[in-house]
């Protein structure tokens, strides 16, 4: 998209929230008695009042989704991406785990590091890691 199209969909989403906006700040007896003044069948209105706020509910859950995806993306892109041995990261999963020794949000097999077979430790490494319990180097 170009910076005028951009705008120009700005725009037209800023008219739409305030549009909803209004309609949906309208008490109800007003709002039927502006729809039988022009003449519309209020069974009609109600209808594409309700297709206007399921759109706009299912867009906005939409963009919440890419937002969140966007930001799993960016946090997973930020982090270290290097090689680790099962030696280093059983290390720093032991460092990690005293200095936090009191959490409680971490299984007690986890917290002593005890019977954690070797193709769990890159995964509880990574997990420490989004935790930021493991620092970043």
């Amino acid at each position: 998209m170009t910076r005028d199209n951009n705008s120009e969909k700005k725009s037209l989403l800023l008219i739409a929230d305030a549009l909803a906006d209004n309609i949906i700040n309208t008490p109800d007896n007003e709002f039927i008695k502006e729809m039988s003044e022009d003449g519309k069948e209020i069974a009609a209105g109600v209808n594409f009042v309700d297709s206007i706020l399921s759109k706009a509910q299912t867009n906005i859950k939409k963009n919440r989704m890419l937002a969140i995806r966007k930001e799993i993306e960016t946090h997973k892109t930020n982090k270290i991406n290097k090689a680790i041995s099962i030696q280093e990261a059983r290390k720093q999963i032991e460092e990690a785990l005293k200095r936090n020794k009191d959490n409680k949000d971490i299984t007690l097999a986890a917290r002593y590091g005890e019977g954690v077979p070797d193709e769990d430790i890159l995964d509880l490494y990574e997990d420490l890691c989004d935790l930021d319990m493991i620092p970043e180097e």
